[in-house]
């Protein structure tokens, strides 16, 4: 079944029946503001299955019962009027109170479906969330994270690395999850300065396209002309593999992938979950296995 909701504007006082989209390329996703754009909502399963409706506010999609639009015909607009000053409001504008929630808990554990960006700057996913099991402390648990394509993913000054993820029979990795781990440096302390706590270690992550290539920005790094900490930082990259479900990719569904190795100490380069990589600010790198053209990967175990 495809929805495509229509934008409304009103106040939002329920927050256990809505899924959160966000910007997940990058670092620190889940800190990021969401997604201000519509996205075509495919819902393929309900359980247990029945009927609802959605509203598609862009960075979060609700879920409306029966019984809530029942209820809803039933509100007076006046009172919601008297909260929402200059808006126009329509009875199915009215919001679920607490209680309607519990209502829904019994009829509603789990959803499933796709997402699909039709402008193409996010890539289309799979998701399954279990929901009105949670309170507005725990919202993270029905965040559903949407990495851009390539082409769409913007670079800083920070710099970024890049590469085409392909198995050792040369066949292309699509839609697989990069992720760089480094630990930023701050300035040592002048004399008599106490020394700084700990730099923050920081998770940059990106997702291949259909041919294998990915693009991780680096924008949490200082411009290279300005003062660093350090000319070099010391990474972890490792890369894992979505399922595919309905034909497209699940990012929260991963299998471990092991990479070769970029400059191993000797010729004997070796496959590891997780590889070495030099990052300088400001430059854009591209990345190759030792002796390779791409970047070569293959399952664990």
């Amino acid at each position: 079944m495809d929805v495509n909701a229509q934008l409304l504007e009103t106040r939002w006082y329920q927050a256990e029946n809505c899924l959160w989209l966000f910007d997940a390329t990058g670092a620190a996703a889940l800190h990021k503001p969401g997604i201000q754009k519509q996205l075509t909502v495919n819902i393929l399963r309900t359980i247990p299955k029945l009927h609802f409706s959605l509203i598609n506010k862009g960075h979060r999609i609700a879920i409306m019962l029966p019984q809530h639009a029942g209820r809803n015909k039933e509100k007076s607009k006046d009172t919601l009027r008297a909260s929402n000053p200059g808006l126009s409001i329509t009875i199915e504008q009215l919001p679920v109170t607490p209680a309607e929630l519990q209502q829904g808990a019994a009829l509603l554990t789990r959803i499933e479906g796709t997402l699909v960006d039709p402008t193409r700057q996010f890539n289309s996913r799979w998701f399954g969330r279990d929901l009105f099991a949670l309170d507005a402390a725990h919202l993270e648990q029905n965040a559903i994270g949407l990495f851009r394509h390539t082409q769409a993913t913007a670079l800083s000054v920070g710099g970024s690395l890049r590469g085409n993820l392909q198995l050792e029979s040369g066949e292309a990795v699509p839609w697989a999850i990069v992720s760089l781990s480094l630990q930023l440096q701050l300035p040592e302390p002048e004399d008599g300065e106490e020394a700084p706590p700990p730099a923050p270690i920081v998770l940059v992550q990106a997702q291949a396209n259909q041919f294998g290539d990915f693009v991780l920005p680096l924008n949490e790094l200082p411009a290279a002309e300005f003062d660093m900490p350090v000319p070099i930082y010391r990474a972890q990259l490792r890369v894992q593999r979505c399922a595919i479900k309905s034909d497209l990719p699940d990012p929260d569904d991963l299998q471990d992938l092991n990479v070769l190795e970029l400059l191993p100490e000797d010729d004997a380069a070796i496959f590891a979950a997780s590889i070495s990589v030099d990052v300088r600010p400001g430059e854009h790198r591209q990345l190759y296995s030792h002796q390779q053209s791409a970047l070569l990967v293959k399952p664990s175990g």
